[in-house]
């Protein structure tokens, strides 16, 4: 049985600024725990917080289990935190979840050997599961050794259907003060129904929609609220899928005198499950920033890529939001199945055709267990391997990871520079259009606004940041 447990967040590897707001995952972990009255620390590392550091929290806590969380990107940095770990610690267990093993499973637990547990999709209730010192091969959604070194998987386990039934997260064991952005992301649903070849949704949260019900939103929308925090970004996936349920959450916000919130729906919500009704009512209880995933301006590529929408719906909604005022963002992946330099131009033409806030043009990286990974294998396309570019790659660099006949290497490096140009200018005049009444100067700071280094200091250093907000709430009052 274990009574106290560390958990533990991996560095943010690509920055050095610093963490932008706690992580979700594991604040329902802690939350979890913090009913079950089971003592734990949480050791965020993207808090600047060195591995000597936390080797040193960890002896001076005394756990019972170590968790960690990890992606598939930067993995093998992880495995290296979790040997070092294991070194100093031989007889604390430690148990490893996240995307990463949800994807992996059990060859994750072979190529990092100081993993003693995994824990597949969902852990909130695996984990209390664990501590209680249960077996684990009777805990569905567990990855194992047994006596004689072999891995064991248990089974997936049951998706919760009834979310209302998991406390939200208050980041009690968390260093709140210190992140860049005084700003809550929640999550009010999990899943995704939809097949998109480049996702890796089925195996990470699963195809399952599980919804929250509108008053235990509220009670989570008013906990913050009380606290002072106005900014809540909304990380669902699919945060619109029932349009009642929206509706809902609007009229209780309004009905419990919520005022003052300024919601982002930054992870993009889908195009064909909003109208001008539901996007008006949303602005006005204070959804202000709405991402939309276009991926690409050809409706064939949409159909290839199996995204499940039409262009023609994509695009109305994109031109209902900006009418209604909101900030919108677009996010595009340049080079999928199909596409050539028209096609990618397409996109680019669409990018700056609506006033939007900015347009977001992702380098793909090809996740294994995706279909896009699979055809790309298959087709030996590949220019690196993965376990070379899941462990140094990033969305915004320039530098394709695959090529097809119809798209070869240079072409695409051409491209993704020209996409990074193009946001640039979006982003500039996106400014002008909000500064225009400062004249000259609000000019002179829309082109200072779009510079990489800003860029770099407002996503990623809290002083900055929440300086440069609270100016920017100030003027546009």
């Amino acid at each position: 049985m274990a009574q106290r447990i560390s958990l533990i967040y991996p560095p943010t590897y690509d920055s050095a600024w610093g963490a932008i707001r706690p992580p979700i995952g594991l604040g329902y972990l802690s939350e979890m725990l913090q009913q079950q009255g089971i003592e734990h620390q949480i050791l965020d590392m993207s808090l600047g917080y060195s591995l000597k550091q936390v080797l040193a929290k960890i002896a001076a806590f005394q756990p019972d289990l170590i968790g960690v969380s990890m992606t598939s990107l930067f993995h093998q940095s992880v495995y290296n935190i979790m040997q070092t770990i294991k070194q100093h610690f031989p007889n604390m267990p430690i148990v490893a979840g996240g995307p990463h093993i949800s994807t992996m499973r059990a060859q994750a637990l072979a190529e990092c050997r100081a993993i003693d547990y995994g824990v597949t999709l969902e852990g909130d209730e695996t984990i209390i599961e664990l501590c209680q010192g249960k077996p684990p091969e009777q805990i569905k959604g567990v990855l194992y050794r047994t006596a004689s070194h072999e891995i064991v998987y248990t089974g997936d386990r049951e998706f919760i259907l009834d979310l209302d039934r998991i406390p939200f997260p208050r980041y009690k064991q968390f260093e709140l003060q210190k992140y860049v952005a005084r700003e809550i992301g929640i999550i009010t649903s999990r899943g995704c129904p939809y097949s998109c070849k480049f996702c890796p949704v089925k195996t990470t949260i699963g195809r399952t929609m599980r919804f929250r019900s509108a008053e235990h939103v509220i009670a989570e929308l008013a906990y913050w609220h009380e606290k002072g925090y106005r900014d809540i970004l909304i990380l669902d996936d699919n945060f619109a899928m029932r349009s009642e349920r929206v509706y809902a959450i609007c009229d209780a916000i309004e009905q419990r005198g919520l005022h003052g919130f300024r919601f982002r729906c930054g992870n993009g919500i889908r195009a064909d499950h909003v109208d001008y009704a539901l996007l008006s009512r949303m602005y006005e209880v204070g959804f202000r920033f709405v991402s939309f995933g276009v991926e690409s301006a050809n409706e064939h590529i949409l159909q290839t890529i199996k995204k499940g929408e039409h262009l023609e719906q994509i695009e109305q909604a994109v031109k209902d939001a900006c009418v209604i005022g909101y900030d919108v963002t677009l996010f595009f992946i340049l080079g999928l199945p199909g596409e050539g330099p028209q096609e990618v131009e397409n996109s680019l033409r669409f990018a700056q055709k609506y006033p939007v806030f900015d347009a977001k043009f992702y380098n793909l990286i090809p996740f294994p267990n995706t279909a896009i990974y699979e055809w790309l294998t298959t087709q030996q396309y590949l220019l690196v391997s993965p376990e070379e570019y899941l462990n140094n790659a990033s969305h915004w660099d320039t530098i394709p990871l695959f090529e097809t006949p119809e798209f070869p290497r240079e072409a695409r490096i051409q491209i993704l520079h020209k996409a990074h140009r193009i946001r640039k200018h979006i982003r500039k005049a996106a400014m002008q259009r909000k500064l225009k009444r400062f004249g000259v100067a609000g000019s002179l700071a829309a082109s200072l606004f779009v510079h990489d280094w800003l860029q770099e200091l407002l996503l990623h250093n809290r002083l900055i940041r929440r300086t440069a907000e609270t100016t920017f709430r100030y003027i546009m009052k």
